[in-house]
């Protein structure tokens, strides 16, 4: 297994270099100036306050002098050195803004996903062991229906219903975890809330069918047949084979989820990752915009090596070579 997870880590630095490639290229090509855009949005008028010298000396500061396969090399490295520059927006280290972000946005998602899979997991199970009941429907209307809403609608209506009948809103000011647990929890339960139900309707869906089509299987039934309860069938020989497929979509929705964490940092105005994305690019801030995307598609990367690495913790037939 050492082997195989340093064949997939060495995998992560040619895709690493095509996505920082696709994205400085998508910024470069660009409408507007980084000098413009460093200088401010006053740009023509803060022009006339600087000498061309000045100005020569801002363009050879941010490499622009030099040709774009100079300046994407340097880039390159700056990042992988973790020395990405400075914001052109906030004028501080782009590094600096990262990590005070980061934590929220581990925070969101790491309790989102566990709170989707302790919903989804006992959900999937009760619809394929009642299929075809009246809590079977129930069931699949409820994921068929929050995988039909867009998150951002969702968000606005958990909104609205929470302001209208029960007069509350999530309070402005954002405190970590480990300054304010309560005010933490205030601020951060809702929007958890709805991103991991809406992510639970998905891997609800595929945990019934899953469930469904080992509770088919010949050793399922000879289980049943031995005399087996219905609890020692269900925890011993169904769920555990029936996570394998579920393990990928949570997977894919782990991944999918640094969306849906953007949409709901904008929606509640949490300061993590997702803010300050968006922010970067409505103000074209390259240094930061570069980063960041570089950082997801890292993170999704390991997200996906994990989900490799449960299949063998599962199934002891999975072998990596």
């Amino acid at each position: 297994m050492q082997t195989y997870i340093i064949r997939r880590i060495l995998l992560f630095i040619p895709t690493l270099f095509l996505v920082s490639i696709v994205v400085f290229v998508l910024l470069r090509i660009g409408p507007g100036d980084p000098v413009d855009i460093f200088l401010g949005d006053a740009a023509e008028g803060t022009r006339a306050l600087v000498s061309q010298r000045e100005l020569q000396e801002l363009r050879a500061s941010l490499h622009l002098d030099d040709n774009i396969v100079v300046q994407y090399g340097k880039w390159v490295v700056d990042v992988f050195t973790l020395n990405p520059g400075d914001s052109f927006r906030l004028n501080s280290p782009v590094l600096d803004q990262v990590k005070s972000a980061l934590p929220l946005t581990i925070e969101i998602a790491l309790v989102t996903m566990a709170l989707a899979m302790l919903i989804a997991v006992p959900l999937g199970v009760i619809s394929a062991i009642r299929q075809d009941t009246w809590i079977d429907y129930l069931l699949r209307i409820f994921s068929i229906g929050f995988l039909a809403m867009p998150i951002f609608w969702t968000g606005l209506v958990a909104i609205l219903i929470s302001l209208e009948f029960f007069n509350w809103i999530p309070p402005i000011e954002y405190k970590e975890i480990w300054e304010d647990p309560v005010e933490n929890f205030k601020k951060l339960w809702l929007p958890i809330l709805i991103l991991a139900i809406n992510s639970s309707a998905v891997i609800a869906r595929m945990m019934r069918s899953g469930t469904l089509e080992i509770l088919r299987q010949d050793y399922v039934r000879t289980a049943y047949a031995k005399g087996l309860s219905e609890r020692l069938v269900l925890s011993r020989h169904v769920i555990k084979n029936a996570m394998l497929p579920v393990i990928t979509v949570a997977g894919l929705q782990a991944a999918i989820l640094f969306g849906g964490v953007l949409i709901m940092e904008q929606l509640f105005v949490l300061p993590g990752i997702g803010f300050k994305l968006v922010s970067s690019i409505t103000t074209d801030d390259f240094p930061m915009i570069q980063f960041i995307v570089i950082m997801i598609a890292f993170f999704i990367m390991i997200i996906n090596l994990l989900v490799d690495l449960t299949y063998g913790l599962l199934d002891p037939r999975i072998r990596y070579q």
